[in-house]
């Protein structure tokens, strides 16, 4: 008498990707932590930036913000990351549009990072640097949205001692992968939605894509002690050097735990 592993497929519907958060600012209120109810605070670090909350998004005009200025915001109760077993995979989008866009060669710097329990959950001051960000680990991009070249590095935070988390992308590993490799220019107020995807493909593989509107780039990376906890995003732009301002209209977290193995039962 033996026991056949075997995957339901009428069954798979039943374990579709969980939306652990989708905010699209349907409450008019940017600085709402309800994740019950779709909503999150997303946290801005300079003072002098002007947030404008509407309906259905929140702006930044950073004209006069001094400097990079950088959003981040948790997508999981204090304590509870996300943690990702083989199989699993975690999915984080931002839907954002610009205006005064440079289109200079500046670049977005960009992470799905977990804080270890040290949040920061107040705004700052002098951009994504704050004491708190030290010793996160996660993965990032940096993508560049105008200029030549390739449009998307990936990497990993190696240098974790750094309060200025994307101060220096050089601290973090690049993670060499294939995919675009010319870069298309953003255009004034329009939508853009930047896809970034962790998978576990196993115990030392995980793959890494990031996507922007038809433009896709995929990484994995090879670790016995890959990165596998995450509770927040972050987003920095070099202010007004980059942008006068930034409108985020949605901001969306899926998880999707690998199936279960079901078994038939013995014959």
């Amino acid at each position: 008498m033996r026991l056949h592993a075997v995957l339901l497929t009428c069954f798979l519907p039943l374990f579709a990707d969980s939306i652990l958060l989708d905010d699209k600012f349907a409450d008019s209120n940017s600085q709402n932590q309800d994740l019950a109810n779709n909503s999150v605070w997303l946290f801005n670090g300079r003072a002098n930036t002007v947030r404008v909350d509407q309906r259905g998004s929140v702006s930044f005009d950073v004209s006069s913000a001094g400097g990079s200025e950088g959003f981040w915001a948790f997508f999981t109760e204090a304590g509870q990351p996300v943690e990702l077993a083989p199989g699993d995979k975690l999915s984080v989008a931002v839907t954002f549009s610009v205006s005064g866009f440079l289109n200079n060669g500046q670049d977005i710097r960009w992470g799905v990072l977990d804080s270890k329990g040290s949040r920061n959950t107040a705004n700052l001051t002098g951009g994504l640097n704050d004491a708190s960000f030290i010793n996160d680990t996660g993965y990032g991009l940096d993508y560049y949205p105008s200029g030549l070249g390739s449009p998307f590095v990936i990497g990993r935070r190696a240098v974790l001692s750094n309060a200025n988390v994307f101060n220096n992308f050089a601290d973090f590993s690049t993670i060499n992968g294939t995919g675009a490799d010319s870069r298309q220019a953003l255009v004034d107020n329009q939508l853009n939605t930047l896809t970034y995807t962790i998978e576990r493909l196993s115990a030392t593989a995980t793959q890494i894509t990031a996507t922007v509107g038809d433009l896709t780039y995929t990484a994995i990376e090879t670790s016995s002690t890959p990165a596998t906890t995450f509770d927040y995003f972050a987003f920095r732009i070099a202010g007004a050097s980059f942008a006068t301002k930034v409108t985020f209209t949605e901001l969306l977290v899926t998880y999707a735990p690998v199936p279960p193995v079901i078994l038939s039962q013995p014959r």
